[in-house]
């Protein structure tokens, strides 16, 4: 694969990144933010493969609407937990004042970082060519270190969340470069159950990554003004979102140690 095809790739991300940025200063629709953390995932994986990093421009993007993200996210979740009893008010007040002052600073910085020098300078960085069997490589490499990263124990959260980075990066240039890897080494990465089976993985990965944020957004200084009875509410929404939390942590760590997963990796 020659630059003026790499070229094109990045040419690509770059379009739906802009796009999606523009979709999400509309009114911050959570699909919006969505498809540009996607894209921006996707971007990093292909960078990566190239031995490139994520421009600083775009992870300020990134960082700014995952605050969003979570807030969002948070905001739902605390309704949801809270049907039974009446809703905790002055957090969830904070958690919109909050969620205000994100979209302004999202505002600003994404104004503030526009990508067309990103790319261009990404451009003039890129190999005369990529090999085939990088390609391969690269996949086989991110595999070892899901390997390792699984018989060491996944002891912590945040390993549990390299995995899950690695699985997508996994699933994103497998997706990618489907057509190479079949013709020039026979099969694909991961073949069609196996890809199913880790973006299922991958899944329940995220919603232990997403409990795991919205039990540090109840750890947060926000909740020092809080009212007494309010704060025993949220209190014991945390007492059931650690017990979630512990529920997902042994179902995804049982899964990645199974035989199953390990052969899903191996094709």
């Amino acid at each position: 694969m020659h630059t003026k095809a790499l070229k094109h790739i990045i040419t690509k991300r770059f379009s739906a990144l802009e796009k999606a940025v523009a979709d999400i200063q509309k009114d911050f629709n959570k699909d919006a933010i969505h498809a540009f953390r996607v894209q921006t995932k996707k971007l990093r994986a292909f960078l990566r493969l190239l031995d490139l990093k994520l421009p600083n421009k775009i992870k300020k993007v990134y960082a700014a609407a995952g605050q969003i993200r979570d807030i969002q996210l948070q905001l739902n979740q605390i309704r949801k937990a809270s049907q039974a009893t009446e809703e905790p008010a002055g957090y969830l007040l904070q958690l919109e004042e909050q969620l205000q002052k994100r979209k302004a600073l999202f505002m600003a910085i994404s104004k503030e970082n526009h990508f067309g020098s990103s790319r261009r300078k990404l451009f003039k960085k890129l190999p005369a060519k990529l090999p085939f069997d990088n390609i391969a490589d690269f996949l086989q490499g991110e595999i070892a270190v899901i390997l390792v990263l699984v018989s060491a124990g996944l002891n912590s959260d945040d390993d549990l969340h390299s995995t899950r980075k690695k699985i997508k990066e996994i699933i994103y240039i497998n997706e990618l470069y489907k057509e190479e890897l079949e013709q020039h080494h026979g099969a694909v990465i991961l073949d069609e159950r196996s890809n199913k089976k880790a973006l299922a993985l991958a899944d329940e990965l995220g919603k232990f990554v997403d409990k795991w944020v919205a039990l540090s957004l109840l750890k947060t200084g926000w909740l020092k003004n809080i009212q007494p009875e309010e704060r025993k509410q949220l209190q014991s929404i945390q007492r059931r979102w650690q017990k979630q939390k512990r529920a997902l942590r042994k179902r995804v760590t049982s899964d990645l140690k199974s035989p199953g997963f390990r052969k899903a990796l191996k094709g």
